[in-house]
């Protein structure tokens, strides 16, 4: 299910991960782009992951059951960096 998502959000205009609208016709700049987007995809999981450990999953998720993880380290990530400046506190 992740792969899903992952690729979802690399066709997704809500997200800047966005390949299709780079406006690239080479192979050399695609391949840039790709690697771009799959560098940051790991910082983004890195840091979604260390979020996790130190507990800011439990502020982030829509539901009230505190048990299950609801969801993924990249959104995590993406909502720990849309929120920086209140998560600092």
């Amino acid at each position: 299910m992740q792969i899903v998502h992952r690729f979802l959000d690399d066709k997704s205009e809500l997200y800047d991960m966005r390949l299709r609208c780079s406006y690239s016709c080479s192979a050399e700049r695609m391949l840039k782009l790709s690697l771009l987007a799959t560098f940051s995809t790991i910082v983004l999981w890195m840091l979604g992951y260390l979020a996790e450990n130190k507990g800011l999953h439990l502020r982030n998720q829509a539901n009230s059951i505190k048990s299950r993880w609801a969801i993924s380290y990249l959104t995590l990530a993406k909502n720990i960096l849309r929120h920086f400046s209140l998560i600092l506190k």
